[in-house]
């Protein structure tokens, strides 16, 4: 097994057969939110426990309940207990329920514009559980421990009008961080979206970024060698055209507001590089991950936008592709196209044994 990220994966189906029963998503969207599942996603009252790359997950939704929680959560501790690796099982469950209700917490509030062609739609935040049983929301290599925290959103045609304390200032700003972003990246891909035309029956339907959290609380994209904290996903409906007039900017974007390029370890050549460009970044250590560098750029939006239109018109190549790829009544439902991110912003497909934190998948409209 190669454990690295594929630069190009594509979804076979029969035209015509029976692979599910019809998308009930209240968006009504064709498309599944895990393209290779083989059916569509099914959002449920309840919490879950699923084994994804025997990585212990907690799957919930906007519709899970707290008491939901309480229940599923157990199977979790179990599966992590099961490993042996950690020495205080009773400081661990205080821990893990702890986070479990404080991101769930925050997520309930997490906003998404009414009028926006792009949303949230899932947040994958995986935590690291270490000898002593503290959680700690950041992806290392030298973890003892992995848990996983998948969170599908329902879509809102309203802001929520309840609001859920946090228990801490850093929780806050956490929060804070990561409304900012959504909102900078709905803008940034409903901009992008509008040059980005149906290319051979594909169009984009889903973008994958990973999300880095630097000091203070400040949330970014990561690049494909840095620990993250996880995965945030934006999906748009493509059953229906969109009538979205350019430069109908959402109100609560900030468009002066830069993105942050997470890199941890960072290469002089990068440093060197940003220099060049007068890229303003900031360097700070972090304890979590055996007091690794840490680094941030702060990259205008003008120029992630610039990258994530690169992307899609990559994506383009590979469904002109895709379209000829037909036998008989098999063709590609979906696939999608792994990116790296440079220190600029520019986005280039992931070469091979390299590792990617964005990702872009498309939906064959001509299905």
């Amino acid at each position: 097994t190669i454990k690295a990220t594929p630069s190009f994966l594509a979804f076979w189906r029969r035209q015509g057969a029976l692979v599910g029963p019809a998308p009930t998503s209240p968006q009504k969207s064709p498309l599944p939110q895990d393209p290779g599942a083989d059916h569509p996603l099914q959002l449920e009252s309840t919490a879950r426990l699923e084994s994804k790359n025997e990585i212990p997950t907690l799957e919930v939704s906007e519709q899970t309940t707290s008491d939901d929680i309480d229940r599923s959560v157990e199977p979790v501790i179990k599966a992590a207990e099961s490993s042996g690796r950690i020495k205080d099982s009773h400081a661990f469950r205080q821990n893990l329920r702890r986070a479990t209700k404080d991101l769930e917490g925050m997520l309930q509030t997490l906003e998404s514009h009414p009028h926006s062609e792009w949303w949230p739609s899932r947040f994958r935040f995986d935590f690291t559980v270490d000898a002593q049983g503290n959680v700690l929301p950041t992806v290392s290599t030298a973890a003892e421990v992995r848990l996983r925290f998948d969170w599908k959103f329902i879509r809102r045609k309203v802001t929520p009008s309840k609001a859920t304390a946090l228990h801490s200032n850093g929780l806050a700003k956490f929060k804070l961080g990561l409304q900012e972003f959504v909102d900078s990246m709905e803008q940034i891909l409903a901009d992008a979206s509008i040059e980005s035309p149906i290319a051979h029956g594909f169009v984009p339907y889903q973008f994958r970024v990973g999300l880095g959290v630097f000091a203070g609380g400040r949330i970014g994209m990561v690049r494909g060698t840095t620990s993250g904290i996880g995965h945030l996903y934006f999906m748009r409906e493509v059953s229906k055209p969109i009538v979205r007039p350019r430069g109908s900017n959402i109100e609560n974007s900030n468009p002066d507001q830069p993105i942050l390029i997470i890199e941890e370890e960072p290469a002089q050549s990068h440093l060197d590089f940003a220099q060049q460009m007068n890229l303003p970044f900031t360097t700070s250590t972090i304890t979590l991950n055996n007091s690794a560098r840490q680094v941030a750029y702060q990259v205008g939006r003008d120029k992630i936008l610039k990258g994530v239109k690169k992307a899609m018109k990559i994506g383009g190549f590979f469904a002109k592709q895709g379209a000829k790829a037909n036998h008989g009544k098999w063709k590609i439902h979906t696939f999608y196209v792994a990116f790296d991110l440079s220190v600029g912003g520019n986005f280039g497909v992931v070469t091979a044994g390299g590792l990617a934190a964005t990702q872009v998948y498309f939906y064959n409209k001509n299905f």
